[in-house]
């Protein structure tokens, strides 16, 4: 390397002015002409620790790692996309299928369309969402759901008319399938989602529900509103209200039906994991 030769130059000139009584002016003077890429590294040679401790020998490092060529458009354009992206999908939860788990409890009747009264039930299921579209700032997703244990519990010993007897009470149990459903989210880029829903399908118990006269065959309807937060980016929890319907919908002589409050909460989490 040349700037060893250069260091002892200049040691040599500064042993001369001390004995001679030339100005240490001359010394600095010749130390000036060299090139400030030498002086520099004159500088950590003396002082290796230096550079370490030097914050903008840090910050200009990281810029240079990060910086993206402004007169490049593609690589501007692509830098715009991935972070839009990735904004995008931190906040979308639904952005992927999702599968969850359910469980809702029944709490009294309503006297809606049909009169079926003192009954609840416990629902437990398993549900399906996919994204079926959007229109607007408003997104869809096509949903079903499945009951495997249906627990309803009514009266033991009822008339016709679907009115208790006595104050006895029995359990039935069944499964339901809902496979035809949609769900509207309302405000999908928030952290806090809002949504209302509608689905329906079957249900089949084990024994006649709701009067001795219906079917153990009816129609299971749900219409709800429910709201949607985040665990993790790949987990959410869903609470919600929804007007459970039971019917056998006219298929037997005797049709009293059954409409009732369900308050519920649903974990789901993604099929595909968020990287």
């Amino acid at each position: 390397m040349r700037i060893a030769p250069r260091l002892l130059l200049v040691s040599l000139l500064a042993g001369a002015c001390c004995r001679s009584g030339l100005p240490q002016s001359a010394v600095a003077g010749h130390e000036a002409a060299l090139p400030a890429s030498q002086t520099a590294a004159l500088a950590n040679a003396a002082n290796p620790l230096a550079s370490l401790d030097s914050p903008s020998a840090t910050s200009s490092s990281d810029a240079s790692e990060s910086a993206v060529d402004p007169s490049d458009p593609a690589a501007a354009g692509a830098l715009a996309r991935s972070t839009a992206t990735a904004s995008r999908n931190a906040r979308d939860l639904n952005a992927y299928p999702t599968l969850g788990f359910s469980f809702g409890q029944t709490v009294g009747s309503l006297r809606i369309y049909v009169f079926a009264q003192d009954r609840s039930a416990q629902v437990p299921g398993v549900f399906y969402l996919r994204p079926s579209g959007s229109i607007g700032i408003f997104r869809f997703e096509y949903m079903m759901q499945a009951v495997p244990v249906y627990i309803l519990h009514q009266p033991k010993y009822y008339n016709y008319d679907s009115v208790a007897l006595t104050t006895e009470r029995r359990t039935v149990l069944g499964a339901a399938i809902l496979p035809v459903g949609e769900r509207m989210i309302f405000n999908p880029r928030f952290k806090l989602q809002v949504a209302i829903y509608a689905n329906g399908g079957f249900a089949y118990f084990t024994r006649r529900i709701l009067s001795e006269g219906a079917s153990r065959f009816n129609i299971a309807l749900q219409f709800g509103l429910n709201f949607q937060y985040p665990l993790t980016a790949n987990s959410s929890v869903i609470t919600g209200y929804a007007i459970n319907h039971l019917s056998n919908g006219d298929i037997h002589f005797k049709n009293p039906g059954l409409d009732t409050n369900l308050v519920y909460v649903q974990y789901l989490f993604r099929l595909h994991r968020k990287k």
